[in-house]
């Protein structure tokens, strides 16, 4: 749960925001201390930017089409159009389809950096956890992430930031034995989950901390907290 009014406590020594970022969806885990390892408070919350909405299409001057276009060629294809009897061709459509994935992004990117520029004004977070960006299958995925972080470090001036990449988080755990316990645990009380590994570290962070996490983002933010907390906080002195 997410509790604002907690972030005014003048005795907590510590905050920690860690955030998994996406422009889908960027969860982020909050913990704070009252001492230089004694867990206060342990909260998460999940930024969904703002989706494109018609009148953000109306605004570019298209619709989606309702039905597939066919060109004399054969090909068929939806596109953007600007009424409802325009046939655009193949090279408008490709034009089409790069200017609004671009007026996409851009939406959420503002609506992201909104929303984190938010909860740091509000938390006033003493070090910020985040991932670090690795080469993904596409890279539009690789670069939206970059981009996301950029919105993160610029939103965070002049607080610490600490990275880490997703198997330097993950290799302290067995995940094989883990998977095995896990679907045991669901396979006769609940759907499959479509990413196990996701899931059973989700499992994992619920458990320990006896926090109930509303998806994988949330949970992934809350390994980079996990990671931070097993291997730094808990080996300074108070």
């Amino acid at each position: 749960m997410w509790h604002p009014e907690f972030f005014k406590v003048v005795s907590i020594v510590k905050k920690i925001l860690a955030f998994d970022l996406s422009l889908k969806c960027t969860g982020v885990a909050a913990v704070w201390f009252w001492g230089y390892n004694e867990i206060a408070s342990f909260q998460t919350i999940s930024i969904i930017p703002l989706d494109f909405t018609k009148d953000d299409f109306h605004a570019l001057g298209y619709l989606p089409s309702k039905k597939k276009i066919t060109t004399k060629s054969g090909k068929s294809y939806y596109s953007y159009v600007k009424s409802a009897t325009e046939s655009p061709s193949e090279s408008v459509k490709k034009k089409r389809d790069v200017e609004v994935r671009n007026a996409i992004n851009a939406k959420k990117k503002k609506s992201l950096s909104i929303e984190i520029d938010k909860i740091i004004r509000t938390v006033h977070p003493t070090l910020i956890l985040v991932e670090r960006n690795e080469s993904f299958n596409g890279i539009l995925t690789t670069k939206l992430l970059a981009e996301a972080r950029g919105i993160l470090e610029g939103v965070a001036k002049g607080i610490p930031i600490i990275q880490y990449s997703v198997s330097e988080v993950r290799k302290k755990f067995n995940l094989a034995n883990m998977t095995r316990d896990f679907i045991n645990k669901i396979k006769e009380t609940e759907k499959f989950p479509k990413d196990v590994t996701k899931s059973v570290l989700k499992d994992y962070i619920d458990t320990k901390y006896n926090i109930v996490t509303r998806n994988t983002d949330e949970s992934d933010a809350c390994i980079l907290f996990d990671h931070y907390y097993e291997t730094i906080v808990k080996n300074e002195e108070g």
